[in-house]
């Protein structure tokens, strides 16, 4: 019973010692002037001031789905799929997206041009953007030498590649498509910004 009662009295006297400690240090970091803060750390976010206005806002890589029909046997989206597919790029809102192809896949068929290798899927995404003012900066994966030689570039594919922009925005109308890049794989020919389109 004694044992029982300074076994109380030493937890009472270490719960009332550790009350009084953190009250000082309380106490105490009260009354601390606070640090200051380092100005070159804080980010302020200036929500009335435009500092570049040619700023279109964040996009996306929307892929073209040139292989559609090599997985599927199809070249468009099932209904439920692209009902998917929109839901999820309508809930984005992307201002601008970036869509790349491959010529093999899109516009080469037996070494000649031939636009009819286009999938429906990319016609659809690409009637997507022109309804939904989406800027669209289109672009090619491909590269094609001359010889293996990464110094003699393909000429007649850079001027199919030319035709097949042509095609999409003067005969197909595709206005959305704003700008061109190209993969920088090619010695004599990098790109490695997109360029405004501009068709002669």
């Amino acid at each position: 019973m004694r044992n029982l009662k300074v076994m109380k009295r030493n937890w009472f006297s270490i719960w009332s010692t550790s009350i009084v400690i953190v009250f000082i240090c309380c106490a105490s970091s009260c009354n601390k002037e606070p640090e200051p803060v380092d100005q070159s750390k804080i980010l302020t976010i200036k929500t009335s001031e435009i500092i570049n206005p040619s700023f279109i806002g964040n996009g996306a890589q929307w892929g073209g789905y040139d292989l559609l029909r090599d997985w599927t046997g199809k070249d468009d989206f099932s209904e439920n799929d692209w009902a998917k597919l929109a839901a999820r790029v309508d809930y984005m809102r992307p201002p601008l997206v970036r869509i790349m192809v491959d010529g093999n896949w899109s516009y080469i068929k037996n070494n000649t041009y031939d636009n009819s290798k286009t999938t429906r899927a990319l016609l659809r995404i690409l009637d997507y953007c022109e309804e939904n003012d989406i800027t669209v900066m289109f672009g090619e994966w491909g590269h094609k030498y001359l010889n293996d030689d990464r110094n003699q570039i393909n000429e007649q594919w850079l001027s199919w590649n030319a035709n097949y922009i042509e095609w999409l925005v003067t005969d197909k109308g595709y206005s959305c498509i704003k700008y061109f890049n190209m993969e920088p794989y090619i010695l004599k020919l990098t790109i490695c910004h997109a360029s405004p389109l501009r068709l002669a």
